[in-house]
């Protein structure tokens, strides 16, 4: 959703609707400004390589304290389907070669 809701920004900055097209990011101490645009791009480039895991399917959790749960859950699906465009197949793939046995 972060990813899509960026997209919008700044496309809505693209057609003069806005005031701004930047963002201050802070990383512990260091700090950047980066285009909406740029953004959105490091949300894309990073969903996959945070979120999919090695049974083949996207996890439900990121750096939880109590490890990651690779059971496969509805609420994935919604993720996907508005994630960035090139996740919509592996969605479809995924949820066709998924086991009974990863469903919550």
């Amino acid at each position: 959703m972060g990813y899509q809701t960026v997209s919008w920004l700044a496309d809505l900055f693209e057609i003069g609707v806005g005031t701004t097209s930047e963002v201050t990011m802070t990383t512990g101490t260091s700090t950047r400004v980066v285009t909406l645009r740029e953004w959105s791009k490091m949300i894309k480039d990073s969903f996959d390589e945070m979120f999919w895991s090695t049974s083949g399917y996207y996890k439900d959790t990121v750096g939880s304290e109590s490890g990651c749960d690779e059971k496969f859950r509805p609420n994935q699906t919604f993720a996907m389907v508005i994630a960035p465009g090139k996740y919509q197949q592996l969605l479809v793939d995924t949820i066709s070669n998924c086991s009974s046995s990863h469903l919550f």
